[in-house]
């Protein structure tokens, strides 16, 4: 799904709850006064609602840099597609101005709690201690 819905160059949401998140599905509705028969409604599972259509937003541009496409091939031994992502990378991509989920961290307190301390709240919030 992840592939499929980023080869697309625009992704439909939600009108009612904005919802973009993937949590769209399309469901066939029997129509007997249309010419097929049947035609697509979507589902939001956010808010429940049923859509005939869907609006579409842009997406943004590819963050691979086209020089990594020499080709139409990828490198696989390009540093860019082999580094390690760690903990504290995931951490730094995080939005801010989130609530906090079950644990009552927010993301502003995950990334700028000290080095030794993340992994301890890592263990702590999985239970891995």
């Amino acid at each position: 799904m992840f592939f499929a819905t980023n080869a697309m160059s625009a992704l439909a949401y939600c009108s009612k709850c904005t919802n973009s998140d993937h949590r769209l599905t399309p469901m066939t509705h029997v129509d007997k006064s249309s010419p097929s028969g049947r035609h697509l409604r979507y589902f939001c599972h956010t808010c429940s609602a049923l859509h005939c259509t869907l609006p579409l937003r842009s997406l943004d541009d590819c963050p691979v840099p086209d020089e990594l496409f020499q080709n139409n091939i990828l490198d696989p031994q390009d540093a860019r597609l082999t580094q390690h992502l760690t903990r504290d990378y995931w951490l730094r991509q995080l939005p801010h101005d989130k609530s906090p989920g079950d644990d009552e961290l927010t993301y502003e307190m995950w990334q700028e709690v000290p080095v030794e301390m993340k992994g301890a709240l890592y263990r702590v919030v999985n239970q891995e201690i």
